[in-house]
């Protein structure tokens, strides 16, 4: 396959253009990468030191107000008014609004708590059955006696710690803090220590209680309830990066802390139950994956692709109380750092790609400039090769070996052109397509051959000067020769002022005969047309007579092999100039024999002239007068309705005389001459059978054979 130098050129430029660039890029984007991803692993690790600062906090005041509690002074442990205990309680958690409620269980089933229902930004929390304005509240059971009603009080606090209300009933409960999973829990294990992540019923919101054993009261265990809002609005806020998100996952993977504190709870199908879902729950995918790497005890840093997008992951442990470990979960989207990256990088690519774009154009303009000749060049060497002699000269070019190529094809172009007026065109044109040398030799092929002749040459030579002769008979050649060759003849050989043509040949052609019948029409019409010209012009008239035949001859190169001519051989030749030489004696103008008559279409009209055997010959031939086309009323070669009359009757006039019936036959001949005196045809066909009437021939077959050419 070749490639033109332009686009060669064009294409290893752009090909060094855009490696170069693209490694620069991506090189600059790598590092861009690199940092971005630097960035948001620092960004998380301040996340993460951030809310286990805020964790650590509120662990610690929680941890403050248990051990407060567990340590209270022995005359208050000692009491015996439950309220004592909750006045206690509610003063202790007055200014911790982390802390939703704290409550003490007794080993005989008493309960005591206080409830704290201010907010960390000071508002007061509204829930359902509670007086309006309360901000905190207290209430106790008594001890559980079986089979006796259990007394409940509960009394209810402003802002300013003044008593709103009291409210006390006397109900049979199933509450039992003995069996609760703090009570048990903290005497289990003897230390401070926190449950499992639940639903709290007052609130609907998850949280955790924290309980421990007390010091002073024997079988008395303290809890603390924490709702995790606090650190869900804390987490919120604590995004390192746009698509990024911070978690608190216990050890046993219930969330703890997700900035969208709704997703944490699921409720049951009858939406009754509720209940704090796990992290392996969760739709969203990144605090999904990122939770699979909780358990260890030491930090995870992980780069993982979830749905289609970079994260960058990060896990830490932290030591929530003595049994139980939290994780901090941290994931940070990658994008959030590389777009500004990826938009630097497609501006600047943008920007590279505009300055290749110019760089190309001025290459263009460039490689243009230079091969633009070369391609001329080209393709003028193209068209020389198809034998296209008239292709435009390509233009000069201010490169030396390129303007030498020029003139070399130039001459070549030259040579061609002077070779091309001695050999037919289509048959170099064949020779040259089919890639072989020309050789002696020829293969049989059915051919037409047209012979022209122009009446009385040698009286008009003797007449006119040489000069004027060469002059006209070359006007002559050429009129005829561009009427032939449009009809797909080639002209085989000029032979003195006569002109040997032929169909069929090098280029075979389906339609031969009707492009021979065609291409002699208009030659005739050519010729005609050219002795107007010469006759107005007080120059002689070359009146040209045609003889046109079809069969079988061997086509090919003969002569030697340095000098050969291409021609055809055969009796079809031989035949074709008798026939041509035969309008002298019947005076008409274009002969042709019976078997171009038989292969013509309709399309042309032909006359019967007479049967006869050519000199040399011994086989009869019907030859016609090919008179014009029947069916195009605008062309010069129409044959009208009174012409095709006196065909009829000529034709019919040729039966009788055929057929041995010579005073019919001279009846219709001299009717013919009586109308048109100078019909050459009847008149020798009327002196013929008024000879046969006198002097009848023998052995009559209605063919005439003639004695000289």
């Amino acid at each position: 396959m070749r490639v033109p130098v332009r686009i060669t050129v064009l294409t290893m430029f752009s090909v060094l253009m855009i490696v170069i660039v693209g490694a620069v890029s991506f090189s600059n984007y790598r590092q861009g990468e690199i940092s971005a991803l630097e960035t948001a692993r620092e960004l998380i690790r301040q996340s993460k030191v951030s809310t286990a600062e805020n964790t650590r906090r509120l662990l610690g005041v929680t941890s403050t107000v248990a051990n407060t509690v567990t340590r209270m002074p022995n005359e208050m442990a000692g009491a015996t008014d439950p309220f004592i205990f909750a006045d206690y309680l509610r003063t202790v958690i007055a200014d911790v609004p982390q802390i939703y409620s704290t409550f003490i269980g007794f080993p005989d089933g008493r309960f005591v708590q206080a409830l704290n229902f201010k907010l960390v930004n000071g508002e007061v929390r509204s829930i359902s059955g509670i007086p309006p304005h309360t901000a905190s509240a207290v209430r106790t059971m008594e001890p559980i006696e079986s089979g006796q009603n259990r007394r409940q009080i509960w009394r209810y606090y402003d802002s300013d710690n003044n008593e709103i209300s009291v409210t006390e009933s006397e109900s049979l409960t199933t509450y039992d803090p003995r069996e609760r999973s703090w009570f048990r829990r903290a005497l289990d294990h003897g230390t401070l220590g926190a449950s499992e992540v639940y639903v709290f019923q007052s609130l609907r919101e998850p949280g955790l209680t924290i309980s421990s054993p007390m010091i002073n009261v024997a079988g008395a265990v303290v809890g603390i309830d924490i709702p995790l809002d606090s650190l869900a609005n804390f987490v919120a806020g604590q995004k390192p990066s746009e698509n990024g998100q911070v978690a608190i996952v216990a050890q046993d993977g219930h969330l703890i802390a997700h900035p969208d504190p709704s997703i944490m709870i699921k409720r049951s199908r009858a939406g009754k139950d509720v209940s704090v879902v796990k992290v392996a729950e969760l739709e969203d995918d990144r605090i999904r994956v990122a939770g699979t790497f909780i358990g260890g005890e030491t930090a995870v840093e992980e780069t993982v692709h979830v749905s289609g997008h970079q994260y960058v992951l990060s896990v830490q442990p932290i030591q929530a109380f003595a049994n139980d470990r939290w994780y901090i979960v941290g994931v940070a989207a990658v994008e959030d750092f590389t777009g500004t990256l990826r938009e630097s990088l497609n501006r600047a690519v943008l920007v590279a790609a505009l300055l290749l774009f110019c760089a190309l154009f001025i290459v263009y303009v460039v490689s243009t400039w230079i091969t633009q000749p070369l391609s001329t060049a080209s393709d003028f060497a193209s068209r020389i090769s198809q034998l296209d002699i008239d292709a435009d000269t390509p233009k000069s070019s201010p490169f030396s070996e390129i303007q030498s190529l020029r003139a070399s094809m130039v001459a070549m172009r030259d040579a061609i052109q002077m070779f091309l007026r001695y050999a037919p065109k289509d048959l170099v044109h064949v020779l040259v397509q089919s890639g072989t040398t020309a050789e002696i030799g020829g293969t049989r092929k059915d051919i037409a051959v047209l012979f022209t002749d122009i009446e009385g040459f040698t009286s008009i030579t003797e007449k006119e000067a040489p000069e004027d002769i060469l002059i006209q008979t070359s006007i002559y050649f050429e009129a005829l020769t561009n009427a032939l060759t449009d009809n797909r003849a080639i002209v085989d050989k000029f032979i003195g002022d006569a002109i040997m043509a032929l169909w069929n040949t090098p280029v075979s052609d389906e339609y031969f005969v009707d492009n021979a019948c065609l291409g002699t029409l208009a030659a005739f019409v050519a010729s005609d047309q050219l002795n107007r010209d010469m006759s107005a012009n007080n120059f002689p008239v070359f009146k040209t007579r045609f003889g046109l035949h079809t069969g079988e001859a061997l086509v090919g190169n003969v002569g030697s092999p340095e000098r050969m001519q291409y021609t055809a051989l055969g009796p079809v030749i031989n035949l074709a100039s008798r026939i041509e030489g035969m309008n002298k004696f019947y005076g008409t103008n274009v002969l042709v024999s019976g078997d171009i008559r038989k292969k013509a279409s309709g399309h042309f009209v032909f006359r019967k002239i007479d049967v006869v055997e050519a000199k040399g010959t011994t086989i009869p031939v019907e030859i016609y007068e090919l008179m014009g086309v029947d069916d195009e009323e605008d062309s010069p070669c129409y044959v009208s309705p009174d012409a095709k009359k006196a065909k009829e009757i000529y034709e019919a006039g040729l039966e009788k005389y055929i057929a041995a019936d010579f005073q019919g036959a001279l009846d219709t001949f001299e009717e013919i001459l009586m109308a048109d005196p100078e019909n050459g045809a009847a008149l020798i066909l009327a002196e013929r059978c008024y000879r046969y009437l006198t002097n009848p021939p023998e052995d009559w077959q209605g063919v005439y054979s003639f004695e000289s050419k």
